[in-house]
């Protein structure tokens, strides 16, 4: 019992939460105590967050993250598997991809080899022949022979900028002479059409930080399919100017034009417009690479390439490609700034009718003089009888020739022999190419012989 004598009301704190019970005596005007004292019932009610239905949730809220941290825990496993998974095709890919460069380096060394061995007399027998009939069969095996090669360089080249060994060699070179050049080179193609092409450079003096034979490949690629694509009587403009430290090159022609939604795909390998324009001019079919070509090399200048074309009204190529040495600060600097020597009159007709093309040398025509056999000597070394055949065909009315299928055997015949050049293709058993020229050079008796390294793989 707790007595509060005259007061008249009574304050309790901090009760736990539950049922109780207070009870409440008095006494009389004697100070006599009643012997029933009053009950009162009285409960305590928790805080809500102590109630039944707090630990409900509490309890839903754990089985719910826990819940959370297992579904977490598979998603990461899954997530990790994933990127495993990506990484390992990656790897196939890249493996599979270096087996296909692998093996398209060994088939296009094999093509390029019968290649030369057919231009090789088809060159002698043009030379010879004055028959008109033969002469034009003749034309037609070399220039399809050479329209093949071209396709094989573009191919190889392609496959080397994909693999990522394409290297830039960059050098500071004027770019209004070299455009005014390939120009110039296009402007008897383009009169045989009735196309106008004309060339307006903003500056006059354009230099710029690049690697003057992929800009050249570019420029090529461009200016041709405009002219072939392009009717009589239009006109073919190309623009060049410089924008905040870029080269923004336009080739914009009246042509055929081409659909929305091929624009995108004209970048792809191997993907032609279904158009005719090219067979009715009489020009060389498409090969679908040209233009994935340009792409990869404006990429390799860390630039880019726009189309806008509609159809019936022409089309525009815009290249911006950036020029200063800052923007290649990993890159190599060719140390010559020279521009590189390149027969563009034949590299250009091969993009047109091959049929109207052949090289001066070859379209005389004229019987070769009589030529008066030197004593100087020529070590051909090839594991190819046919190539060393071809060379000694055409080399051996004026020098005497050494033969040899490989290596070690020529090193035998460069110290019984007097030699005064030596000619080797690099892929050879036993003793390659390269590991004879580097005999050659390290032995004091035969290191003044120059020698020519033959090889189809210059490319790869």
């Amino acid at each position: 019992w707790n007595n509060i004598g005259q007061q008249q009301t009574v304050s309790l704190t901090n009760i736990p939460p539950g049922e109780y019970q207070l009870f409440v005596n008095c006494t009389n005007e004697n100070g006599r105590w009643s012997p029933h004292p009053r009950v009162l019932g009285i409960t305590v009610l928790p805080p809500i967050w102590k109630t039944p239905w707090a630990f409900a949730v509490y309890i839903l809220l754990v089985i719910a993250l826990q819940i959370l941290v297992i579904l977490y825990i598979r998603w990461r496993g899954r997530q990790k598997r994933n990127v495993a998974i990506e990484q390992l095709k990656v790897q196939q890919l890249k493996a599979l991809n270096d087996h296909k460069l692998q093996f398209f380096t060994n088939v296009a060394h094999e093509f390029r080899t019968p290649l030369t061995l057919i231009l090789g007399p088809v060159v002698s027998l043009l030379k010879q022949t004055k028959d008109a009939a033969e002469r034009m069969q003749l034309k037609g095996i070399y220039n399809n022979s050479l329209r093949l090669q071209k396709l094989i360089d573009e191919l190889m080249h392609f496959r080397k900028i994909e693999s990522g060994k394409d290297q830039l060699a960059l050098a500071n070179v004027d770019l209004i002479p070299l455009t005014q050049q390939i120009v110039e080179s296009f402007q008897h193609y383009a009169s045989e059409r009735d196309v106008h092409l004309e060339f307006s450079p903003e500056p006059d003096r354009f230099l710029g930080y690049v690697d003057v034979l992929k800009i050249e490949k570019i420029w090529i690629n461009l200016i041709s399919n405009a002219i072939k694509y392009s009717p009589g009587g239009s006109l073919i403009l190309v623009t060049i100017r410089e924008r905040q430290g870029h080269l923004e090159l336009k080739v914009r022609d009246d042509g055929i034009g081409i659909d929305h939604e091929n624009q995108e795909k004209i970048f792809e390998s191997f993907y032609q417009n279904n158009v005719s324009s090219t067979e009715k001019n009489g020009l060389a079919k498409s090969t679908g690479i040209g233009l994935s070509l340009t792409k990869s090399l404006v990429l390799a200048h860390h630039g880019e390439i726009q189309l806008e074309s509609k159809v019936g009204k022409g089309s525009t190529f815009t290249v911006t490609i950036p020029i200063t040495e800052s923007h290649y600060p990993r890159q190599r600097s060719d140390a010559s700034p020279m521009v590189p020597l390149s027969n563009l009159k034949e590299r250009i007709s091969l993009e047109f009718d091959t049929r109207d093309f052949v090289g001066e040398e070859v379209a005389e025509g004229s019987v070769p003089t009589t030529k008066i056999k030197t004593t100087h000597s020529i070590l051909v070394v090839d594991d190819n009888e046919s190539i060393t055949g071809l060379l000694e065909n055409i080399l051996s009315d004026r020098y005497t020739i050494y033969k040899a299928n490989n290596g070690r055997r020529a090193s035998a015949i460069l110290e019984a022999e007097r030699i005064d050049l030596v000619i080797s293709d690099i892929r050879m058993p036993d003793m390659d190419g390269l590991t004879l020229c580097k005999s050659i050079k390290e032995n004091i008796q035969t290191s003044h012989i120059p020698v020519i390294l033959l090889t189809a793989m210059v490319e790869i």
